[in-house]
């Protein structure tokens, strides 16, 4: 199960076709657990899993028989592979033996185990953010104290290097200054 935040819940199942029958059963399970956001679900058989599919030879003939027909009058003489009857979909199929109630229990078993695998990773990743936010801000804090404690002493700082600034620019030109008018230019 793969999440991103999103504004509805938006369920996606992907299933190998033996089971792409059971999508529907696995996206309920999935809606009953989550909330918002958008998911990523998908399964994969391991093994034997299954029974084996039935071929369907009857339809695997009839498409072998038209195939060869076409081919014959498309490419006279030319020989048919049968890799172009075995590309053709819908020629395997399920087994009946193959219990729906058993591939259920699998896939809610399966779906159970990786949404709990989800939250746990949410979890992990919500300390995780939490920890780095609790640093940002004592952080903050410790830089807005900073600036505090140099606050009362940047105006006289900044109105005593305005001063010194005015006394080069202005040199031996004796003008007077007036003094409010010099606050004001501190102030801006």
């Amino acid at each position: 199960v793969r999440s991103l935040n999103h504004r509805f819940l938006d369920v996606r199942v992907h299933l190998p076709t033996e089971l792409s029958d059971q999508s529907f059963y696995l996206e309920q399970i999935a809606r009953t657990r989550l909330a918002r956001g958008r998911y990523d679900i998908g399964a994969r058989l391991d093994g034997a899993a299954l029974p084996p599919p039935r071929f369907n030879l009857d339809r695997a003939r009839a498409a072998y028989r038209a195939l060869s027909d076409l081919n014959d009058e498309l490419a006279p003489g030319s020989k048919l592979p049968l890799t172009a009857v075995t590309a053709l979909p819908d020629l395997l199929s399920m087994s009946p033996a193959a219990g729906v109630d058993t591939v259920r229990a699998s896939l809610s078993g399966a779906i159970g185990h990786a949404l709990a695998n989800l939250d746990e990773m949410r979890r992990t990743e919500g300390d995780a953010l939490g920890r780095d936010l609790a640093e940002r801000l004592a952080s903050a804090r410790r830089l807005l104290e900073a600036i505090a404690a140099r606050g009362d002493g940047m105006i006289q700082a900044y109105r005593q290097r305005l001063r010194q600034r005015l006394d080069r620019l202005l040199g031996d030109v004796s003008v007077p200054l007036d003094p409010g008018r010099l606050e004001i230019e501190i102030c801006l």
